[in-house]
C-alpha cells in the first residue's frame, strides 16, 4: 500500500518520498531490487572507506542495502541543498557513530535499512530513523523484549493474542527505541529499558525518560508497503 508515497526518479532509481507529520522532516526509502551490483559503474562515487566496507561485504543484498543508502544520501544533498557539491559533503561519523555532513553542521540526516529498503532522513533538527522488515515466518525472541524492553512494554507484547501481533508491537517498539537513540546519537550508551513511551497529540508519540526532557523529542511510526515499519524521532522545535 503506498497512498503515503510520492515517487520520483533518480539516476535510473525510483526513489520513494515517505509522508510524515513533522514539517521539516523528509524521508527518503528505496527498495535495493532495483540496484545492479554487477554494473561496471556505479551511479555515484564511494569514499575510500565506503568502498572499503562494501568490498567486506560478501552478500549480494548486504551490498545493495549500503549502496542504496549511499544513493539516497546524493539524491538528498542535490534535492534539498543543491548549493552543496555532493560530492566534497562527504559521510562522517561522530565518537558514537552519529552521521553528519562535513562542513555542514546545519544538516542533520540519519540512515537505516532491512530486508530489500534502505531509508534516510534529512532534517534542519536532530535526527534518528529506523526501519525493521515485519517477516510473517519469523518468530520473535521474546527473551530480547524482557531484557531490553520495559516491564509493561515486555507484558504487552508477551498477552498479545497472535504471533502475528506480538512481532508488530515488538518491532514497533523496537524501531522507536533505536531512532530515539540515533537521534540522541549516544551509541549504545543508553540502556533501552531506561525510557518508555507513551501517545502525544496528533499521531505523535513522546518519550518517558528521568533524563530527558518529555517535550524534547518527539517519535512517529509509518508502516511500508505493509511489511516494514519504521521509526521517526526528531528533537521538538
Amino acid at each position: 500500500m503506498k497512498k503515503n508515497i510520492i515517487t520520483e526518479y533518480y539516476r535510473g532509481y525510483e526513489i520513494e518520498i515517505v509522508d510524515n507529520e513533522f514539517p521539516d522532516v523528509i524521508l527518503y526509502a528505496l527498495n535495493v531490487k532495483q540496484i545492479d551490483i554487477i554494473r561496471p559503474v556505479f551511479p555515484i562515487s564511494l569514499s575510500p572507506e565506503r568502498q572499503k566496507k562494501l568490498n567486506n561485504y560478501s552478500g549480494d543484498l548486504d551490498k545493495k542495502l549500503l549502496l542504496g543508502s549511499e544513493l539516497l544520501f546524493d539524491y538528498g544533498i542535490k534535492r534539498l541543498y543543491p548549493h552543496i557539491n555532493s560530492e566534497n559533503a562527504g559521510r562522517l561519523q561522530g565518537t558514537y557513530g552519529k552521521p553528519y555532513v562535513r562542513n555542514h553542521p546545519e544538516i542533520y540526516f540519519n540512515i537505516s535499512h532491512a530486508g530489500e529498503y534502505s531509508v534516510c532522513s534529512f532534517s534542519r533538527r536532530a535526527v534518528g530513523v529506523d526501519i525493521e522488515h515485519l517477516e510473517p515466518i519469523k518468530e520473535i525472541d521474546l527473551q530480547v523484549a524482557k531484557r531490553y524492553f520495559c516491564k509493561t512494554e515486555y507484558m504487552e507484547i508477551l498477552n498479545a493474542n497472535t504471533p502475528q501481533a506480538q512481532e508488530r508491537l515488538f518491532y514497533g517498539i523496537w524501531t522507536m527505541k533505536e531512532s530515539f537513540v540515533k537521534a540522541l546519537g549516544i551509541g549504545l550508551n543508553l540502556n533501552l529499558n531506561s525510557f518508555s513511551f507513551q501517545k502525544y497529540k496528533d499521531s505523535n508519540i513522546k518519550i518517558v525518560h528521568q533524563n530527558v526532557n518529555q517535550h524534547k523529542y518527539i517519535i512517529q511510526q509509518k508502516h511500508l508497503n505493509n511489511n516494514y515499519i519504521l521509526s521517526i524521532c526528531v528533537e521538538s522545535t
